[in-house]
């Protein structure tokens, strides 16, 4: 077995959730959110992480590398599973950074094991027939997993056509009640708008778009969840309430003011969620929950982003909580630890 996949075997086997090649630096993983060594691995030189990358790419990939220099993509194993890559290069040379990704989507119970409330506001949200979800967080903080077991209870428990936009494919879902089509950019499409207009008419009940990343991919997810569907997108924010204003700020000039009504009309709500470790080493994910009820419809209409985090404090009746009151709740459960528990891990 070549030295790379001989890496990337003790890493999954130890339970690591990355895995990192780079030239200058030992093989690398990150267990519990923090870096070590591989053990007893030398410092890989420019060859060994070309040799990984050859490895792992198609021809394809490996001209577009050569020429953006950066790429993102799947890279799949019969014996070691699926992983999602990110390649770049450095001053070094070549890196290699790769998520390594769950055999099957996870369930909202198995997401939630821990937390009745998130659970049911998640299942609530995958049983909605239209309207905007939004998966937020910072990278890493499995929103990604959040979002493809609410697309897995979709799959199961419903008779709905679901199309996914991604880049790349991360979890590979076998429709099961449900009909599941993955589509993955620059492979079966060339971008995501052709994507999503290309998905208003392939008659979908459920449209899920890896990340709303500029104001064309949010100006026709909102479109998609004006017009009866319900659409699933993650964003990167800070916290949920500030997942809106992510949002909105992607669009320019007059049309934002008619984005704000989109959103204040369509949006079901948004999760923001961070991982915390466990005494058992492993780790668990504390949701904050905002859901669209009149009055942060309304504080959306007004533009006043800022009010919502109150409207949220108060709002626990309504399914509604701040990470804070999450993070208290998986302490007082005896979940995680109080002592792991630091501003810098939670973002509060």
């Amino acid at each position: 077995m070549s030295r790379w996949l001989t890496c990337l075997e003790q890493a999954t086997l130890q339970g690591a959730s990355d895995v990192f090649f780079s030239v200058g630096n030992p093989p690398m993983m990150r267990m519990q959110g923090a870096l070590r060594a591989l053990a007893d691995e030398p410092v890989l030189s420019f060859e060994d992480v070309s040799v990984a990358l050859d490895g792992m790419m198609s021809e394809q990939q490996r001209r577009y590398f050569s020429e953006s220099a950066d790429l993102d993509f799947a890279f799949q194993s019969t014996k070691l599973g699926r992983f999602r890559v990110n390649a770049f290069q450095h001053h070094r040379g070549p890196g290699v950074v790769l998520r390594v990704l769950a055999h099957a989507p996870p369930s909202i119970e198995q997401l939630a094991v821990a937390d009745p409330m998130a659970k049911s506001v998640l299942i609530n949200w995958a049983d909605q027939l239209s309207g905007l979800v939004l998966f937020s967080g910072r990278a890493g903080s499995g929103k990604s997993s959040t979002q493809a077991a609410v697309v897995e209870r979709i799959n199961t428990e419903g008779r709905r056509h679901v199309i996914m936009v991604e880049d790349p494919i991360e979890f590979v879902h076998q429709s099961s009640g449900g009909l599941v089509h993955q589509r993955e950019v620059g492979r079966h499409v060339r971008s995501f708008d052709c994507a999503l207009r290309a998905a208003l008419r392939e008659t979908p009940d459920v449209i899920v778009v890896g990340e709303l990343r500029d104001a064309l991919s949010v100006q026709l997810a909102l479109e998609a969840a004006e017009t009866g569907h319900l659409v699933l997108a993650t964003c990167h924010a800070s916290d949920a309430a500030n997942s809106i204003a992510r949002v909105l700020q992607m669009i320019a000039g007059p049309q934002r003011a008619l984005a704000r009504g989109a959103l204040a009309q369509s949006l079901i709500g948004v999760t923001f969620q961070c991982l915390l470790p466990t005494p058992n080493d492993h780790r668990v994910a504390a949701f904050e929950l905002l859901q669209a009820t009149p009055a942060v419809r309304n504080l959306i209409l007004e533009d006043k982003p800022a009010h919502i985090r109150s409207a949220m404090r108060t709002g626990r009746d309504g399914g509604m909580r701040t990470l804070k009151q999450a993070v208290e709740h998986l302490v007082d459960a005896g979940i995680v630890p109080a002592q792991q528990v630091t501003n810098a891990a939670v973002g509060y």
